[in-house]
């Protein structure tokens, strides 16, 4: 795993049809926030869980597929 990026766990369908909670986890100093979430889809939220791992509920019409992996913002 690269040190600037989030890869993804586990893609699970949410509540609302057409919204995805995505695992995500992270090496280094970085907070879930400093990620383009908005590659995954329209973010509905995100929480970190712990210092190298947290969630993104995101409305897409498609899922990503585990190790994908999300860049941190320039």
């Amino acid at each position: 795993m690269k040190k600037d990026t989030a890869i993804v766990m586990s893609c699970h369908e949410h509540d609302v049809p057409g919204t995805w909670r995505i695992n995500l986890k992270w090496q280094g100093n970085h907070e879930i926030s400093d990620f383009d979430l908005e590659r995954l889809g329209a973010v509905q939220r995100s929480e970190a869980e712990t210092e190298h791992t947290g969630y993104v509920i995101v409305k897409s019409r498609a899922n990503p597929n585990t190790g994908d992996t999300i860049p941190a913002r320039k």
